[in-house]
């Protein structure tokens, strides 16, 4: 769980330092061409997408963990879906990362079809 919650804060941080170093690039005039600024908008879009998976994916396992631990606090361990997440964990883990991969591929493929990328 560790490595999630490692993953979730790294990825908060990669986008508090491209929010801090895009606004150190724009104000000292670093990328001073239209078209530089143009492809350092263009990666800087594509990190920061990058940024946002990846803190979507490794915040499910902690979410789910959260939710089991607070549900056997109140005192709900012996129902039923409770015992059963607590015994696939795992798995529910991975059907939800399944999903979600599913529905990205979905939405990307309509995306690229529509002649969009993601700067549009």
């Amino acid at each position: 769980m560790k490595k999630f919650v490692l993953l979730a804060a790294l990825s908060v941080a990669g986008f508090l330092a491209l929010n801090i170093g895009g606004g150190l690039i724009e104000s000292s005039q670093w990328v001073s061409t239209p078209q530089a600024q143009d492809k350092a908008e263009s990666i800087m879009m594509y990190v920061a997408f990058g940024l946002f998976l990846l803190l979507g994916f490794s915040i499910i396992p902690l979410f789910i963990r959260l939710f089991l631990r607070g549900q056997i606090w109140v005192g709900n361990a012996e129902f039923p879906p409770i015992q059963f997440l607590q015994k696939y964990e795992k798995q529910v883990r991975w059907g939800v990362w399944l999903f979600m991969a599913v529905g990205l591929g979905i939405a990307l493929l309509g995306m690229w079809a529509d002649g969009s990328s993601l700067l549009d």
